[in-house]
């Protein structure tokens, strides 16, 4: 098998190489979670958002936070010019970030809320993943280094026991540090997207030090494992139009053992306008 005549990525991504995010409890020895020498925590995995303006609007309480990335890491490379912090921002207990039957969506500025369709002027022509209508998914804009404005979000849907019972406000903080990608590694992941697990020897789909392949990671930039295979949606910016470059995937994994999700074929996929400075996000699961 001719593991680099794939084209990488589905998508075009705002870092590259892709690399997997590895977190670890603040303040811990370098020797007790296995963290390699000299390696530094430039991004915060969890803990609440310091972000002003993060508050989820159905359920009145702070968005989630699942990441803030450190752009001036030099691990990854990007052509972008980025803002220092991105933050990754979400909610489960409600349908900020989901379509599900006719919800109106928020368009910031519009007062009341207005129904969200593919007729609407701020989605026209947008291929939204999943919702061909142009319903969905979650965007919100950075405002400086330290503040959002929301876009769009769905309305309602507040529940306490979604996506497990008891579902926290907010994760254990922690560290977190960027490895990269291999060219191998990434066109394994590259062939399960598309389907073609029967040419990849077993064997590989479990790298050291990555894990499994086919598996959904904390990742940032190149081409993430999706639960769906073929999966070709894109994701356009709702101020500028253009297509929204892959910034980040979040898992299940953190510190607590319940998870972030509780479940391990379930993703949250982050594409980003550097142009705008908006943020897109949507779920995917199997």
């Amino acid at each position: 098998m001719d593991l680099k005549s794939l084209p990488l990525t589905i998508w075009p991504a705002i870092f590259s190489p892709g690399c997997f995010v590895y977190f670890a409890p603040l303040g811990s020895g370098v020797e007790a979670v296995g963290v390699p020498p000299g390696v530094k925590f430039r991004h915060r995995f969890c803990g609440p958002p310091r972000t002003k303006g993060a508050e989820c609007p159905n359920c009145r309480k702070p968005l989630l936070h699942f990441l803030t990335i450190d752009t001036t890491d030099a691990v990854p490379e990007t052509p972008f010019q980025l803002p220092h912090f991105i933050p990754l921002l979400f909610c489960w207990t409600c349908n900020v970030a989901h379509c599900d039957g006719d919800l109106l969506f928020h368009i910031e500025g519009a007062n009341p809320p207005e129904p969200c369709q593919g007729s609407h002027p701020l989605l026209a022509g947008i291929r939204t993943p999943g919702h061909p209508d142009g319903c969905g998914p979650f965007y919100y804009r950075l405002m400086g280094d330290d503040g959002i404005v929301l876009l769009q979000y769905g309305l309602g849907g507040v529940a306490s026991d979604f996506p497990y019972p008891a579902y926290p406000s907010v994760f254990p903080e922690s560290g977190a540090w960027l490895l990269p990608l291999t060219d191998v590694a990434q066109q394994i992941i590259s062939r399960l997207n598309r389907g073609e697990r029967e040419i990849i020897n077993y064997g590989a789909l479990d790298i050291s030090p990555y894990g499994e392949l086919d598996q959904v990671h904390h990742q940032i930039g190149g081409e993430p494992f999706l639960v769906q295979e073929n999966f070709e949606d894109s994701l356009a910016c709702p101020v500028c139009r253009e297509t929204m470059p892959f910034l980040a995937n979040i898992g299940d994994a953190c510190l607590d053992p319940a998870g972030l999700i509780g479940y391990d074929a379930v993703q949250v996929i982050y594409h980003f306008c550097a142009q705008c400075r908006v943020v897109g996000a949507y779920q995917l699961c199997d």
